[in-house]
């Protein structure tokens, strides 16, 4: 029996001014799973994410997170009470503070909490995570590599002990080296921490091998959902996303 979902879209619409963004997308997430999110520039991938967010407003639908048995309508909830219900956004283009360090940057992931032994263990747990962010944790973030921040930008969202972590391009700008190194530790905290993860990408072949399951957006509407295995094997997504 599957379980039930932790995340459900249901008929979400966003517009940006006359810009309809998303025109009724329904998307289920369940708890431990990677579901990635597919599409072109302006498909609707990352307005799907600031939605959940909060960080955009809904036209139509429900977005509900199933949390401690109850459903939790998260439709005008602001974007602070939903990092408090447990998700936490990484954001395209990694928006590290770039003239704070790496540890303040940290630190500022944990803003909503109390624990200091708590946030003292998970501040260990990340540098274990990235070896490099250990490296360099007084540095100022604006001078690490692309790559460092996206990590920076992981461990920030990890320092708020979330339930889903949003990803939106995690592999944008960054050395296909690295690439691996971020996608690598994306599928370690879905094992380990058995993280529920929500990721867009444009590089469909390295989201897909991390996946369970995924959905192509097109024009702001889901044009294919599945397993990751059937997406990667479908001759539409293989023509569109995978080069052949």
């Amino acid at each position: 029996m599957e379980a039930a979902p932790i995340l459900r879209l249901e008929n979400v619409r966003v517009s940006y001014g006359a810009v309809r963004a998303l025109c009724g997308v329904s998307v289920e997430v369940r708890e431990g799973e990677i579901v990635t999110l597919l599409g072109s520039n302006g498909a609707g991938k990352s307005s799907l994410l600031r939605a959940i967010s909060g960080l955009v407003p809904l036209l139509e639908g429900r977005i509900v997170l199933r949390r401690d048995g109850q459903d939790v309508d998260l439709r005008g909830v602001p974007a602070h009470q939903i990092v408090r219900h447990g998700i936490a956004h990484v954001p395209e283009g990694r928006r590290v503070f770039a003239s704070l360090s790496v540890l303040e940057n940290l630190e500022m992931g944990a803003f909503l909490r109390r624990d200091g032994a708590g946030i003292r263990a998970d501040l260990d747990d990340v540098f274990t995570l990235f070896p490099r962010l250990a490296e360099r944790r007084s540095q100022r973030a604006e001078t690490l590599s692309g790559g460092e921040q996206q990590m920076l930008a992981i461990g920030r969202a990890l320092m708020s002990r979330p339930r889903i972590l949003l990803m939106d391009e995690p592999s944008l700008g960054i050395a296909p080296l690295l690439v691996k190194t971020i996608f690598d530790t994306i599928r370690e905290i879905n094992v380990e921490r058995r993280m529920t993860i929500v990721v867009v990408e444009q590089n469909a072949r390295v989201a897909l091998g991390v996946a369970h399951r995924g959905y192509v957006l097109e024009v702001g509407e889901i044009a294919l959902a599945g397993s990751a295995a059937d997406l990667a094997g479908n001759d539409e997504v293989r023509k569109a996303y995978l080069g052949g």
